[in-house]
């Protein structure tokens, strides 16, 4: 992981580059269903983000879903979309459906599924509800979603 260190955020946030990490042996226990949860060290998870952690719904999210693909990490589906017919995803759901595998939450609909899950964490205080807003170069946002200017 050395030569991760090295890498800028522009080069983490690349979707061309193939996603790194080492697992670390250790496991967290999400608090809404129980599941133990393996901790992996990512290389385009970037520390200068928010917290610097993040908890990975692979199901919903391409990097995330691309990462559990390369190193068999199993992928729970909690967003059913309406064609969903209970098989393997062949790629990430990104977008709004029923929640599924999310204990009483199960047949929300995501978005009233968010605002719940946060009064929850909340009255349990186990968490807190914020909005956070970064700025960003236009360059690097432009290079997340079509790759870096070729010349």
């Amino acid at each position: 992981m050395a030569r991760t260190r090295r890498f800028t955020d522009i080069e983490r946030l690349s979707t061309e580059k193939e996603k790194d990490g080492v697992f670390t042996g250790a496991y967290v226990t999400n608090r809404l269903t129980g599941d133990k949860v393996p901790v992996w060290i990512a290389d385009y998870v970037l520390a200068s983000y928010g917290t610097g952690a993040v908890m990975a719904v692979p199901a919903h999210d391409e990097r995330d879903f691309a990462f559990a693909k390369k190193y068999n990490i199993p992928i729970k589906i909690v967003i059913a979309g309406p064609e969903w017919k209970g098989g393997e995803l062949e790629a990430a759901y990104v977008e709004d459906g029923m929640m599924i595998n999310s204990k009483q939450f199960d047949g929300m609909n995501n978005r009233d599924g968010i605002k719940a899950v946060t009064e929850y964490l909340e009255t349990k205080h186990w968490g807190k509800g914020t909005i956070s807003y970064r700025m960003r170069d236009w360059l690097i946002s432009r290079q997340r979603y079509w790759g870096a200017p070729s010349r």
